[in-house]
């Protein structure tokens, strides 16, 4: 299968286009932070109401942090064979995905761990332009870029199932 090489190798450079997209979108969400901090238009003058979103953006990107993990270990991450994803079949009983849809659940399942990380930035934009704070921001992005770093693409088994698809 000759042809089948090439559509394989496509297919995971979108991952990593994507996966690259996220990562510098955290960037483009600094400055845009910063920007909007510094002209001080928008925002929340109350302390209280600051405080209890800050505190709900904390819990917020706290549960993302979990379920990104979460969803990796349970959707993708088998430990009895890490090529395959499990699949429930019913009943608690689990087999394989078939070969010919490894690499389609494994994109989907990286877009939504890529996107919970990337959800962690978010809040923390919302959060540092409502209270016109950059500071504010600036721990969201770190642990959103800690992450995608976490999740990247070369953590991901690509090669594997590739090789396992070919």
């Amino acid at each position: 299968m000759p042809s089948l090489a090439p559509a394989l190798e496509a297919r995971l450079q979108v991952l990593r286009v994507l996966w690259f997209a996220q990562l510098a979108s955290v960037g483009i969400f600094t400055v845009v932070c910063a920007l909007l901090a510094h002209a001080g238009t928008l925002g929340v003058d109350d302390p209280t109401l600051a405080g209890s979103l800050r505190r709900l953006f904390v819990i917020l990107a706290f549960t993302f942090v979990l379920v990104a993990s979460w969803w990796r270990r349970s959707f993708v991450e088998s430990p009895a064979n890490p090529v395959y994803l499990p699949v429930d079949r019913g009943g608690g009983r689990y087999g394989v995905v078939p070969s010919t849809a490894i690499l389609g659940r494994l994109q989907v399942n990286c877009i939504i761990v890529w996107a919970l990380s990337e959800g962690v930035a978010i809040l923390g934009l919302v959060l540092g332009v409502l209270s016109r704070d950059l500071v504010e921001f600036l721990p969201f992005a770190a642990v959103a870029v800690a992450l995608l770093y976490i999740h990247r693409p070369t953590a991901w088994p690509l090669e594997r199932v590739s090789q396992a698809i070919s």
